[in-house]
């Protein structure tokens, strides 16, 4: 009672007033160096979502108005409120830094989103691949090699655009970099987290490809074009196969790994993710080709 008592003695009044928009914009300008710009519009987009709680005072926000704000969004996706309260419980732990309140009204809340069964990730088959490289063998070299990457490396396309020739040492590809938007500002930056910075081996056909490019086209990344090239490489995709980004080739290449019994550890530092990221996005899938597989076997052998 005693520590409560002190944390309200010790709160900012000159705040009373601040709505929870007029607050989360006002994290936001705090944070403007250190969010991506896609992270600020999620932000912005979950406090939209709460109509009711959005030009409420932060100070006058319990939990249960959250909750009863949190049962509008019960027909939207789970991940959806999930994303939601996260961001509303981020908000709230700033507002506590602050001095606005003396506790986050959501500390003790948490919501498990009903699994859907079969989530299905997009991936490439062997064939579909083949032919999209093939198509841009000798049309458009450049598209090729960032292709020919994803295809074999499993990059992030930040992580693909950060790369240049020093990144390459023998058979082995370093990722210690990405070009990415910060602030409204795209420049190389550090990876997002320890795990994203690994050295990859690359097959024998991405070397082969790396030199057959090399040899007539010797600039690796030029700046000014990375963003253009990366809304051109999307849209080359599309081209061949309109269902398909440039995403789908990592989800091809960790699926394809598991598939081929290669163990959770080893692909995880592959991916430059965690294990457990790797066992949430990928396993059930490799699970359900292991099935397929039995089946496809018991077609052609009885």
């Amino acid at each position: 009672m005693l520590k409560e008592l002190s944390s309200l003695l010790s709160l900012d009044n000159s705040m009373d007033s601040i709505t929870l928009k007029d607050f989360s914009e006002l994290v936001i300008a705090d944070k403007k160096n250190e969010y991506a710009l896609n992270t600020i519009e999620t932000y912005r987009n979950a406090i939209n979502r709460l109509p009711t709680l959005k030009d409420m005072p932060i100070k006058e926000i319990t939990y249960a108005h959250c909750i009863k704000e949190f049962a509008t969004l019960e027909q939207a996706k789970g991940k959806t409120l999930v994303l939601t309260a996260t961001i509303l419980k981020l908000i709230f732990k700033q507002a506590v830094l602050y001095k606005i309140i003396p506790s986050n009204p959501l500390a003790d809340y948490s919501y498990k989103a009903k699994q859907k069964e079969n989530s299905r990730l997009r991936i490439f088959t062997e064939e579909e691949m083949n032919t999209l490289l093939d198509f841009y063998k000798g049309k458009d070299p450049q598209t090729w090699i960032q292709l020919c990457f994803l295809r074999y490396c499993g990059l992030r396309l930040n992580e693909m655009n950060g790369l240049r020739w020093c990144s390459i040492q023998g058979n082995m590809l370093t990722v210690d970099r990405q070009y990415s938007n910060i602030g409204g500002k795209f420049a190389f930056r550090k990876l997002k987290t320890k795990n994203s910075y690994r050295t990859i081996p690359m097959p024998n056909t991405l070397l082969n490809a790396i030199h057959v490019y090399k040899k007539k086209y010797p600039p690796f990344i030029s700046t000014a074009r990375i963003v253009q090239r990366n809304i051109a490489l999307n849209l080359n995709i599309k081209k061949v196969y309109p269902g398909h980004s440039s995403h789908d080739f990592r989800h091809t290449y960790a699926t394809n790994l598991l598939a081929r019994g290669v163990d959770l550890r080893t692909v995880a530092s592959l991916l430059g993710d965690t294990i457990t990221t790797v066992e949430k996005t990928y396993i059930h899938y490799s699970e359900e080709m292991r099935k397929n597989a039995v089946i496809k076997l018991n077609e052609i052998f009885g």
